[in-house]
Order: structure tokens, then C-alpha cells, then sequence
């Protein structure tokens, strides 16, 4: 029996250039077990490199909504090529349209959290045993789909493997970035609110957010280092610093145990500057920080749960502290006018990010902003294809904005921070004049000389442009 698990990536509808953790943990979950399994990502590799074995192959396929229809015709070219093909589909989009995806073409579809059920489908197929008493999944049987009690979420995170990424062509992806960076998450679960991701981020995760132990998370970080020589680690959690006691622990323990590596991470706004200086210490060089929006109105519409004031005094702790800013921004939300952008574009002049991203508001199905625009009679797509904020696709309908005005808006920002090359000049001089963080580049170059060339080549093109490209270079945008 052959396992392959497949990531239909397309690099133009990519926010980020890392193999997804996902599938890395069910790799890593599945093989534990003593099964073996290979991946194929078709970012770089095609799908005829299928490895096709006997009469009992497994194929799971990770899509999120902008992917979709791309992992569904993926499915159909499998089905073709073998016959006996059992197809599993995870990841948010499947999650939240489960029937819609088995009336496509998957024969199983996982809802949320993945590495417990699909190795009971595997389990299940390898022994020829019914699928009916593994929760959590949506199947087809005699022609009626049939849906199963919910999983229980795996409390102890701690237990699970570390995600196995370089079944992935990591290499590849180091290459077209330029730079090494890979990723890991250290929790699962988000305990805000925000209406453009809940309830589908509870519908993955579980209500509660549930965490990896300091210790286990910087026992990655090391393996990681070991590994892969990374130039950087993202942590890809949707809050990071959700619990903040959490990162102090982690950070004590990468400088305790003199790990000699730079990382970046995403969080709301309000840390405190002793935990901000901390993080720095431990080799925190950028904080991608979720702004949305400067007018309170747009930020009260998306449950955001900040003021812009919250968002001004944390980007000046960063500043003070000397870990770069990139500010996530969006345009287009209900409410939306060309007062409230005005807000945005004046926000982002007080805040000065050295970085920023700025997403077309996209109400993706299963989030409260996708049942409102549909109540309302606000979408502009139907097609889910189209449902990509990384891209130039507005799929909302915002009265007094057009289409046309909503991307011309985008466009707007990004060329207005593009002019902030002073900023961003002394921004960069003062985090890299930290001598404890000069320290920690010198001991990294000391194992990698090459690593001061690639800091030097992105520190010069960020300078150009709009920051450090942490996101995928090659999108369309």
C-alpha cells in the first residue's frame, strides 16, 4: 500500500513560501505508526511522480479555499491514473464544505485537525475494516454521505512528532526566496474573534487554543537549526504571543541554552516592552503585527478588539526596542469608506512599519463575514477560485467603493510606504546596532559565512521596496 500525501500549491496564490506544516505532521503521525509515506508538492514536482502500488493507495490532499478546485481536479487525474485510489481530502476548505467536497470527487474528507483520523483511515483500509467508527471524517457508502461524531482534539500537543519537512524540496524553496527560512507553530487555535476568520478557525482547532510546552517548542528550534540551517524561523501561529508567559519561557530557554538563531513571528498588538526586549534578546528580529485597519469603526465592524492607540504605543515599544515592524493592513471591509482609509493611510504614517501586506478582504466560507455577505447579498464570486485575498480579486461588495477603487486602494498604500526609505534606513542601523544581537549574527556566521551576504542582499532590496519580502515574492499582487 502507498501513502501520498499532496500539496496542490500554485506560487501566485501562496501568502508565504514554506511547506505546509500540516501535512508535515500527519508525514511525521503516520510514519511513527510504521507506515511510509511520501509527499508530492506540485509548487515543484508533478503529479505523475505518483508512485502507484497494488490495489490499496491512499492519497490525502491538504486545500484551503484559494487552492480548492485545483486539489479537486488533482483528484479526478489520480482517479484516472488509479483505479483504486482512495482519496482523502483535509485542510480548512474541506473542513467547513465537507459534503460539497465528496460530491466533487473525494471519497473521504477529514473535519479540522488531521493526524488522528487520517491514520485511523489508513489503519482502517490497510485492514479492510468499515469506516464508520472513526470520528470525525465524511464519507461516502452506498451512495448516501455519511457523516460521523466529532474528534476530540489532541490535548497534549507535546505528544505528536515534530512535522517532518524535508519529505518536502526544502532546498527549492530556500532557493526561491533567497533566503533560508523555515516554519513551525507552537499552538493551535486562535482565542480571538475577528468575523473574517471565526467560527472556522474553532471549527479547525477547537474552542480553546491549546499549547506546545516551552521546552518542546525549543527542542524544535533545535532540531531545526541542526537540520536545516536556517537563516530565520517564522513562527506560523495565528497569535503568537496569545500567552505571553508562554513566550518568556521559550525565550529564557533559547538564550539559556545559547541556540544562535534569528526568528519572526505574528501577534496582536499590546505586548509589554520587558517581554519585547526579551524576545529580541532571544533573536527576535521582526514582528509582523495585526493592524487591519486606523479607523475604530472598521476595527469594531471585524470584532478586532484594539484601538489604533493600542496599535501606535506597541509599534513604538518595537522601535524603542529595535526589532523591526511589519504591519498587516486590509482594505475593503464592511463599513468600508474612503474616510476609513484615510484613517489607514494616516495610521500607517504615525506607526512607520519597516514592512507591510496589504489583503483585499475576502469572506471565506464557513467565517461570520461569509454568512453576512451572503445574507446580505454582498458577494461578488461564486466561483471559489476567486476567493483569494493575496491577489487583485475583491469578492465583496462594498457600497460607494468599487471593485476598480478597491484595488486601485491597495496599490495606493504599498506605493505610499515604498517612499518611506529614510524610515526604514534607521529602523534597520538601530536593530542591527543591538551589540547582544550582533553578537548572535557574528556566532551564526561562524558556522555559515554566507549568511552575512543574504542579510546584507535582502537588507538592500527591503530598503527598495516594501520591507523584508517575508511573504511570497512571486505572487501576483
Amino acid at each position: 500500500m502507498k501513502i501520498t500525501l499532496i500539496y496542490p500549491g500554485e506560487l501566485s496564490l501562496s501568502s508565504a513560501l514554506y511547506p505546509p506544516l500540516g501535512l508535515s505532521y500527519i508525514a511525521s503521525y503516520v510514519e511513527q505508526a510504521g507506515f511510509k509515506v511520501k509527499i508530492i508538492d506540485t509548487i515543484f514536482q508533478k503529479i505523475e511522480d505518483i508512485e502507484i502500488d497494488g490495489d490499496k493507495n491512499i492519497y490525502g490532499i491538504y486545500t484551503a479555499t484559494p487552492i480548492h478546485f485545483k486539489g479537486i481536479e488533482l483528484a479526478k487525474k489520480i482517479k484516472k491514473m488509479d483505479k483504486n485510489a482512495v482519496v482523502v481530502f483535509g485542510g480548512p476548505h474541506p473542513t467547513i464544505l465537507p459534503e460539497e467536497t465528496i460530491k466533487a470527487g473525494a471519497d473521504i474528507v477529514v473535519i479540522g485537525e488531521g493526524e488522528e483520523a487520517f491514520l485511523s483511515i489508513v489503519r482502517a483500509i490497510n485492514t479492510n475494516k468499515k469506516l464508520d467508527d472513526i470520528s470525525g471524517i465524511v464519507f461516502r457508502k452506498y451512495g448516501k454521505i455519511i457523516k460521523t461524531p466529532p474528534k476530540h482534539f489532541i490535548e497534549n500537543l507535546d505528544k505528536l512528532p515534530f512535522p517532518d519537512q524535508s519529505k518536502f524540496p526544502i532546498e527549492k524553496y530556500f532557493k526561491l526566496k533567497g533566503f533560508r527560512e523555515i516554519s513551525m507553530i507552537t499552538s493551535r487555535g486562535c482565542p480571538m474573534n475577528c468575523i473574517f476568520c471565526q467560527p472556522t478557525l474553532r471549527k479547525l482547532f477547537g474552542n480553546t487554543v491549546r499549547y506546545r510546552s516551552p521546552k518542546n517548542i525549543v527542542d524544535e528550534i533545535e532540531y531545526l537549526v541542526k537540520n536545516f540551517k536556517p537563516d530565520m524561523i517564522v513562527f506560523s501561529d495565528d497569535t503568537f504571543c496569545s500567552k505571553e508567559q508562554n513566550i518568556i519561557e521559550v525565550c529564557n530557554l533559547i538564550i539559556k541554552r545559547k541556540i544562535d538563531v534569528l526568528w519572526r513571528c505574528q501577534t496582536r498588538v499590546g505586548l509589554k516592552k520587558e517581554t519585547l526586549r526579551l524576545m529580541k534578546k532571544a533573536g527576535c528580529f521582526l514582528l509582523a503585527l495585526e493592524v487591519e485597519s486606523g479607523s475604530q469603526k472598521i476595527l469594531n465592524n471585524i470584532r478586532k478588539g484594539i484601538t489604533p492607540n493600542q496599535i501606535i504605543e506597541t509599534f513604538i515599544l518595537c522601535k524603542k526596542v529595535g526589532i523591526l515592524t511589519h504591519a498587516y493592513f486590509m482594505v475593503g471591509n464592511i463599513g468600508e469608506t474612503f474616510e476609513t482609509i484615510d484613517d489607514s493611510k494616516k495610521l500607517m504614517s504615525k506607526i512607520k512599519p519597516f514592512n507591510i501586506s496589504v489583503a483585499i478582504v475576502t469572506p471565506y466560507p464557513g467565517t461570520d463575514l461569509y454568512e453576512f455577505a451572503l445574507k446580505n447579498n454582498l458577494l461578488l464570486e461564486t466561483n471559489w477560485d476567486q476567493f483569494c485575498h493575496v491577489q487583485n480579486k475583491p469578492t465583496l461588495k462594498i457600497d460607494g467603493l468599487t471593485k476598480k477603487e478597491i484595488i486601485a486602494i491597495k496599490n495606493d498604500f504599498l506605493e505610499q510606504h515604498k517612499k518611506s526609505v529614510n524610515s526604514k534606513i534607521k529602523d534597520l542601523s538601530f536593530s542591527l546596532k543591538d551589540l547582544i544581537f550582533i553578537r548572535k549574527i557574528f556566532r551564526i556566521a561562524l558556522k555559515d559565512k554566507n549568511i552575512i551576504k543574504r542579510i546584507f542582499l535582502l537588507s538592500f532590496k527591503s530598503i527598495k521596496s516594501t520591507g523584508f519580502s517575508i511573504s511570497n515574492p512571486y505572487k501576483n499582487s
